[in-house]
């Protein structure tokens, strides 16, 4: 299996190393929160076997900022 793990914040996303049986593929990089950041992860999913990718993404939330505005 492949592993891809996606943080996803407002503006830019971040795409964690893409790993099988701990030997990353591919190493993290950051995509924008548009058409060309989209192309730029399918670019690099494309290049590993599509049959075995798992894509886990997590939803970064502010705390700080939550916190603040509901005090």
């Amino acid at each position: 299996m492949i592993y891809v793990d996606i943080d996803i914040t407002q503006f830019n996303h971040f795409a964690k190393d893409m790993y099988s049986d701990d030997k990353i593929l591919i190493d993290s990089f950051k995509f924008l929160n548009d058409a060309d950041g989209f192309q730029l992860l399918v670019s690099k999913l494309n290049s590993l076997n599509k049959d075995n990718i798992i894509v886990a993404a997590l939803l970064i939330i502010n705390i700080i900022y939550y916190s603040r505005i509901n005090r």
